[in-house]
């Protein structure tokens, strides 16, 4: 059995569970796999979050702890799959660890200028440990800003990948779509060799 650490972004309390969804996404790829849930307090809103992470130094350091505590807990975590917000907190808890396990980004907002210049202010971001898998869809507004010329960090290995809905659509912000495109679930895999 492979065990992951999975890091959720924007959670509500209905989005417990995850784990699993990630898992089945990936299943198809990856045979006997477990994604264990690392959690960190989310408000349950992008805005909610994205203002605490910005304004508030004391409960964005308790998120990163929180991931660090997690990652350090004794599970033999094979690599980390981070999505959205989840990929802000992990990336600075693979600085303050100076870990190197293979890392997996999918939907992160690392890309979009307007976050990375916020970030850079508040003394997050920069460069992590290892080289991260950064997956993005250029229709998803939190991970491309596209519209705003976004340019994928030098720290990491950039990946623009399609994300299908069901109805054929892109779909802009999905864990488990991202984690069911061909490429992803080929680099999570590789990962976990």
């Amino acid at each position: 059995m492979t065990i992951v650490a999975g890091v959720h972004g924007v959670a509500t309390p209905a989005d417990v569970g995850y784990g699993k969804a990630w898992a089945e996404a990936l299943s198809g790829h990856i045979g006997d796999l477990v994604v264990d849930e690392v959690r960190w307090d989310s408000t349950g809103t992008l805005v909610g979050d994205v203002r605490l992470t910005l304004t508030n130094k004391r409960w964005r350091n308790r998120q990163i702890d929180m991931v660090c505590d997690a990652l350090r807990d004794g599970i033999a975590h094979k690599m980390i799959i981070a999505h959205s917000m989840g990929t802000v907190f992990v990336a600075e808890a693979l600085r303050r660890m100076d870990s190197e396990i293979g890392t997996v980004f999918i939907g992160s907002p690392l890309n979009h200028p307007v976050w990375k210049n916020a970030l850079r202010t508040v003394g997050v971001g920069g460069p992590t440990p290892g080289t991260p898998q950064n997956f993005w869809n250029e229709d998803d507004m939190v991970a491309s800003g596209r519209f705003l010329k976004a340019k994928p960090p030098q720290w990491c290995k950039s990946n623009r990948v399609a994300v299908a809905g069901r109805l054929g659509r892109a779909v802009e912000h999905d864990a488990e779509l991202y984690l069911a495109n061909r490429l992803v679930a080929e680099t999570v895999g590789s990962l976990c060799i």
